[in-house]
């Protein structure tokens, strides 16, 4: 990736220079650069808030609920791995938060699962069927609330 953009980047400087518009390409790449910081900063305050909220809820027992409706079906799913674990604790708040339409809030909680399942199921730099799975459904995340 880094090429592509790098070669983006020197055809823009270079195909500017040649129509004499070398003011504007610099123009457009400092505006763009003070609107990804402030997407940054804007995910960031969104992502901190409703990591905050599902972190409440997991301590509340919120998480606990919801992990004992979906244990029958995850269950299925999820075959060989603790059901009152660390991993299955967040594949749940992984989902939930999907289900609740907070993409970037689940995030942490997705890596946090792969990580429990790679140590769970003593998978040695390889993805398993259960950390494969639980990508494929994370990547097709079931919104309730988009």
């Amino acid at each position: 990736m880094k090429w592509i953009f790098g070669g983006l980047v020197i055809i823009s400087v270079l195909l500017g220079a040649a129509t004499g518009n070398v003011g504007a390409v610099s123009n457009a790449a400092i505006e763009s650069g003070g609107a990804a910081i402030s997407l940054c900063i804007t995910l960031a305050g969104v992502i901190c808030l409703w990591s905050g909220v599902m972190h409440c809820a997991e301590k509340a027992g919120l998480i606990g609920i919801i992990a004992k409706i979906a244990a029958p079906v995850l269950g299925l799913l999820f075959r060989g791995i603790d059901k009152k674990g660390k991993a299955f604790g967040y594949i749940v708040l992984n989902l939930t938060a999907n289900a609740l339409g907070l993409g970037n809030a689940s995030t942490p909680f997705g890596i946090a699962a792969v990580n429990e399942l790679a140590k769970e199921e003593h998978a040695d730099g390889t993805a398993t069927d259960n950390i494969i799975l639980f990508v494929v459904m994370n990547t097709a995340s079931l919104q309730i609330f988009p």
